[in-house]
């Protein structure tokens, strides 16, 4: 699917509403990030492993922020295309810089997971809950950890809903 995509809209680069997309490289990126987000999936099926429970938090949480990093950035063009305040404006050229942007709030979350993953590592856990069955499931690890990588994409998700706020009365 995602490669039908990418397929299309690299056929169709000239016309007005690929160009009016938002950028060909945010665009992507966006995909990409999805990619990784299907590809996170896989992790999350069949029985549990070290790497398995190592890679899938963090594989999702990474392409996740990515995935809104590019948003962001999307919302932040629009608000800058559109918007007659001064203040605001000078405010939004000087954060418009769209590669610097999503490195940036993808290189934090990759700081969270790594931390994440060097101090309180998810591994794999024995529940004996059941009797006369051995459940394998991951164990996160560090709740706190989860939440901060969690909480730092809800973070970013609800700037997002603010600068969308802020431009739903733009034409």
């Amino acid at each position: 699917l995602i490669l039908s995509i990418c397929v299309i809209f690299t056929k169709n680069l000239d016309t007005p509403v690929v160009k009016a997309s938002g950028g060909l490289t945010v665009c992507y990126i966006i995909l990409f990030s999805h990619f990784l987000i299907f590809l996170s999936t896989v992790f999350f099926i069949d029985v549990p492993t070290e790497f398995k429970c190592k890679t899938r938090q963090a594989l999702f949480g990474i392409s996740f922020t990515l995935c809104i990093s590019c948003i962001l950035i999307k919302s932040l063009k629009i608000l800058l295309a559109f918007s007659f305040d001064p203040k605001l404006q000078n405010f939004l050229k000087c954060m418009y810089k769209p590669i610097p942007t999503v490195l940036t709030c993808t290189g934090i979350q990759v700081i969270i997971c790594t931390f994440w993953l060097i101090f309180r590592t998810p591994f794999v856990n024995q529940n004996f809950s059941i009797p006369r069955a051995i459940i394998l499931e991951c164990n996160e690890g560090s709740i706190v950890a989860f939440g901060i990588m969690l909480g730092y994409i809800a973070a970013l998700a609800f700037i997002c809903f603010i600068f969308a706020f802020k431009g739903r009365k733009l034409p």
